[in-house]
């Protein structure tokens, strides 16, 4: 148990199938089961906290992060070049948008469904030579449309999240180093003025989250951490966990008292037989989670 004065963190689950880039958990409230995707390996997993049944879907095209629909069959997502349905039972794909079809250097990213049912997904240069550097974008998925929100000198949009009141959405250059936030519009899906939140320095910002009283939970790559920071960029605790290169959190369970951590083992050759790299980790905190939107457009009948 890792504890501070005001915060503690219990392990209370390994789950022990090694992804090379294990990312995007999402906690489905309704079915009792969490989702993630090894984007590398082209493959969601399903793991069903009550059995501990995991189940793994095979998809044609890498995912790189993802969200609940109105029908629990069907996820909305952002592939590698773009956005669609995927039903993971039968694999079937029904495509929306794609702005990075082709060889364009880049890839679709980390990304979260904000409170009004929008879709919000960043992309990262895979390619300096082919996209350039600090070409990277950030999209919205707005009943179906896709439009460009922002393009940046970024190189690795992540982090993507909203504060519990929806006035600040959160994002990241992991490239940088530094965790970002901005004024957000919910009603017209805007964002403005923005502001450096933290410098990590040495210390990689991956995927993030926020609790009910507005901290952010920050998986932070290859420094084996999950950091708790406040709304003015104060770390007030560190989570070490048994993976250097943790990927993303989020908050699951009954209660969303439960922190999951994905992790990736990409980059690790070598490692020991009883290495957790690339595991996933469920945490008891002493936080709880906002409820998981889901998007807000109808999926194929």
């Amino acid at each position: 148990m890792v504890v501070n004065r005001l915060w503690e963190a219990t392990l209370i689950d390994t789950i022990p199938f090694r992804c090379s880039l294990g990312e995007s958990p999402v906690w489905d409230w309704r079915t009792k089961q969490l989702f993630w995707t090894d984007i590398h390996e082209r493959r969601l997993y399903r793991y069903d906290l009550r059995s501990k049944d995991l189940v793994r879907f095979s998809i044609a095209e890498r995912l790189c992060s993802f969200g609940l629909s109105e029908n629990p069959e069907w996820l909305i997502c952002a592939f590698e070049s773009g956005f669609g349905w995927f039903r993971p039972e039968d694999g079937t794909v029904h495509w929306l948008a794609a702005p990075e079809k082709g060889n364009t250097g880049r890839r679709f990213n980390d990304g979260r469904i904000d409170a009004h049912g929008r879709f919000w997904c960043g992309t990262l240069v895979e390619d300096e030579l082919v996209a350039g550097l600090g070409s990277a974008s950030l999209f919205v998925l707005d009943a179906g449309h896709t439009r460009e929100v922002v393009r940046s000198s970024f190189s690795i949009f992540n982090g993507c999240c909203w504060s519990p009141d929806n006035q600040w959405m959160h994002f990241a250059d992991s490239e940088r180093r530094t965790i970002y936030k901005a004024a957000f519009d919910l009603e017209k899906g805007e964002i403005r003025e923005w502001q450096t939140l933290v410098e990590t320095n040495n210390e990689c910002p991956d995927g993030a989250i926020t609790d009910t009283t507005g901290r952010l939970w920050s998986a932070h790559w290859g420094g084996g951490s999950v950091c708790m920071y406040s709304d003015t960029g104060e770390r007030s605790f560190t989570l070490s966990v048994p993976a250097r290169q943790p990927s993303c959190v989020t908050f699951c369970g009954d209660d969303l008292r439960l922190l999951a951590v994905t992790s990736a083992a990409e980059g690790l050759a070598g490692e020991q037989p009883g290495s957790e790299e690339g595991f996933t980790f469920l945490y008891e905190v002493s936080s709880t989670g906002v409820q998981t939107p889901i998007y807000a457009r109808s999926p194929p009948q």
